[in-house]
């Protein structure tokens, strides 16, 4: 999961931030049907899921999906209302609260998801306390009151969600990486996000953990033909040490480059980058783990 910077809607919405077909006239109409029922049945992508709001969405996610950073192209990617129009949780305090169906068509409720992560969160949400949201009435004079359709209004801003919000909170607080591909959590947010989107899957886990055998396979397929070339090395000589610079230095610079939110699994290369000795180094022989540190620390000097 990744930081991702999107710009809400101020009052009234800027529409230089916010897709045209969530704020015109149409969905207007159609948040005031939303509002006079008090619920969001039959509404769909096709209302809040526009070319214009995909494409922007595209954008920022960087054609990922904003909670396992699977990428997909070619329109697979589906939308998540971040709070549920409708709501599905086992707590009996929540029986009374059907889902925020008056964020159906807010920008800043809606994330960039994979078919996978939307099934597995479906109406799942839950508030560490009090749910804060407040069923009222979002008309006056048959007019919609847009500072309570948004997610940034005072009630909602009080309350604590455990699901990791791409948009609003850093991923980092909440949850870390192991170097075989596996996912931990910090804090009650990233055990709840784990959990609802089952970010221990094993498609997920193989496919992080075949970033580092990339790198690992490469250097020893170069390590190898050195040997073959010039025999066992010395590691205290220079022509070795050179050799070493080379390819740790190729190694970090491409882990570097593809920790940049375009790339699939980044924040996985983030950890790769920043815990090069302890994550990288260890799957080298014992002997060759000193040498590639000392050359690691050289190069970070």
């Amino acid at each position: 999961m990744i930081k991702v910077e999107k710009k809400y809607s101020n009052l009234p919405p800027n529409p230089d931030n916010v897709p045209a077909s969530l704020i015109d006239q149409k969905a207007k109409a159609t948040l005031k049907t939303i509002l006079n029922n008090k619920s969001p049945e039959g509404i769909s992508d096709k209302h809040y899921g526009q070319a214009d709001v995909k494409k922007k969405l595209y954008e920022l996610y960087h054609s990922k999906c904003g909670y396992c950073e699977i990428k997909e192209h070619n329109d697979v990617l589906q939308i998540d209302h971040y709070r549920p129009k409708n709501r599905k949780s086992n707590r009996k305090d929540y029986n009374e609260f059907k889902g925020y169906y008056w964020l159906a068509l807010e920008w800043s409720n809606l994330v960039l998801v994979c078919g996978y992560c939307n099934r597995y969160k479906s109406e799942q949400f839950d508030i560490s306390g009090t749910v804060r949201a407040k069923v009222e009435n979002f008309l006056t004079n048959n007019e919609i009151d847009i500072s309570k359709c948004i997610i940034s209004n005072l009630e909602l801003k009080q309350e604590n969600p455990l699901i990791v919000n791409p948009e609003v909170d850093n991923p980092d607080n909440s949850l870390y990486f192991k170097n075989d591909g596996t996912i931990h959590a910090k804090d009650n947010k990233g055990i709840y996000t784990i959990k609802v989107f089952h970010l221990y899957d094993d498609r997920l886990v193989k496919k992080r953990k075949e970033i580092i055998d990339h790198y690992i396979e490469d250097f020893l397929n170069k390590y190898k033909a050195f040997k073959e070339i010039f025999g066992v090395p010395d590691f205290s000589s220079s022509e070795f040490k050179n050799f070493l610079m080379i390819q740790v230095k190729a190694t970090i610079n491409d882990i570097e480059k593809r920790q940049k939110p375009e790339y699939e699994f980044s924040r996985f290369r983030k950890y790769l980058a920043d815990q090069f000795i302890d994550y990288v180094i260890p799957y080298f022989e014992t002997p060759l783990q000193d040498v590639i540190k000392n050359v690691y620390n050289q190069l970070k000097s």
